[in-house]
């Protein structure tokens, strides 16, 4: 997923009428997650899909793919039938009309009227979704969710890293993958992080790896404080001292924010 963004690419969720079974590359850069990623989605029903599509509404795809109740519902969830009016409301409807098996050609869904409106999903509501039925955030990334309490810091995004070389910096990010190595008898790790610009790489080692070891082994967004310098390939790489989790924290005082070096006993 990182790497397909890193080259450019719009990653998207499952869709009936743009996925395959596997991860799909529609020109001129969009790919499409495959229906084989949704949870309870069985090979049968997807077969189903692939043969039977296009489809343009939920109805036609109850009434033609004839799917479980669970697997219609965590197609909704995925995103898998975006486009074709509210989710929640799709959700209401099939919470309502729930069948055992599978869907049966004859059997429709009742009208909307005697559903009460609902409003459309927050962004939360959306990557708890994902994560439940995909495993993953897809159309929401971690960062999206901690919007506001980002706000209370000056960031530098990653594509301005090899500006502020020399310099300390406050990022956020999320981790992507943690090499661990020895160095002059000294355990180090090389920590690869995204944020919602690029992917960039954290050194972490000594009194800041021995106190920050445990949260860097996580997936949740964090702020570090860090030091900007270059490899030997001249590219921007960062030594961390402090980090913070973000997702469900506490929002840290004005007098932390001025001194960084105060992020590590707000945690």
């Amino acid at each position: 997923m990182s790497e397909a963004r890193r080259l450019g690419l719009v990653v998207r969720p499952p869709h009936v009428n743009h996925s395959s079974e596997v991860f799909t590359l529609e020109p001129p850069r969009t790919m499409w997650m495959g229906l084989g990623q949704v949870r309870e989605l069985t090979r049968a029903t997807i077969a189903t899909l692939l043969a039977q599509r296009p489809f343009d509404s939920l109805q036609d795809v109850l009434v033609r793919a004839q799917p479980q109740y669970a697997e219609a519902v965590n197609l909704v969830k995925a995103g898998a039938l975006d486009g074709w009016g509210n989710p929640k409301t799709m959700l209401a409807q099939l919470e309502r009309d729930r069948w055992h098996g599978r869907h049966t050609g004859q059997l429709g869904l009742l009208p909307l009227a005697s559903i009460d409106s609902v409003s459309e999903p927050t962004i939360h509501e959306r990557a708890a979704w994902e994560r439940e039925v995909l495993g993953q955030w897809v159309s929401v990334h971690p960062l999206q969710l901690v919007t506001n309490e980002l706000s209370q810091y000056n960031l530098i995004h990653s594509n301005a890293l090899s500006e502020r070389v020399g310099q300390d910096v406050t990022v956020a990010g999320i981790r992507l993958a943690t090499h661990r190595f020895v160095s002059k008898q000294e355990s180090m790790w090389l920590v690869d992080m995204e944020d919602e610009h690029g992917m960039y790489q954290v050194l972490w080692s000594g009194a800041a790896l021995e106190r920050h070891g445990p949260l860097l082994s996580q997936r949740e967004p964090v702020l570090i404080r860090e030091r900007v310098r270059t490899d030997r390939q001249g590219q921007a790489i960062l030594t961390g001292y402090e980090i913070k989790r973000l997702q469900s924290t506490p929002m840290l005082s004005d007098q932390t924010e001025r001194n960084p070096r105060l992020i590590g006993r707000a945690i």
